[in-house]
């Protein structure tokens, strides 16, 4: 998407995630025993915010990453003019939670109502088996006795 244009400015945006996945490097920021943590982040650049904040959402919902930032780099003539942290708004993550545990409740009613059929049919099954047993063992027991 182009918001502004004009010949004579070259105008980018870069955006970049940084994120920690590794245990120990987390441990390290926390604990403040690097003298730059900026460095122990990985980071994925991106000219899209579309694709940046896709990104973003799978790494702060994923349950490896300890920590994840959204930066927004902006260039003119390939001079930096502005470097923000984005930090999406709470309705953002709420509307995404909610979606989600919709999504997780429909998942797991559907598989509570599949153990439940699954049960009923195993019961059934055992009932079968043992009326078979009860009716194999009574008959065992008329052999017996036609015999004495």
């Amino acid at each position: 998407m182009v918001t502004w244009q004009n010949d004579s400015v070259n105008l980018s945006t870069l955006y970049t995630v940084e994120y920690i996945t590794n245990a120990s490097d987390w441990k390290k920021v926390c604990d403040s025993k690097h003298p730059a943590p900026w460095e122990l982040y990985q980071k994925k650049s991106y000219d899209s915010l579309d694709e940046a904040l896709t990104f973003y959402l799978v790494r702060l919902f994923s349950s490896k990453t300890f920590d994840v930032k959204l930066f927004e780099q902006i260039q003119v003539n390939g001079v930096d003019v502005r470097e923000a942290y984005i930090d999406p708004s709470d309705q953002v993550f709420d509307g995404i939670r909610s979606a989600i545990d919709m999504e997780m409740r429909n998942r797991l009613n559907d598989l509570e109502t599949r153990v439940a059929s699954q049960e009923k049919e195993l019961a059934e099954y055992y009932s079968f088996i043992s009326t078979c047993k009860l009716s194999h063992s009574f008959n065992r027991y008329r052999e017996a006795n036609k015999k004495v």
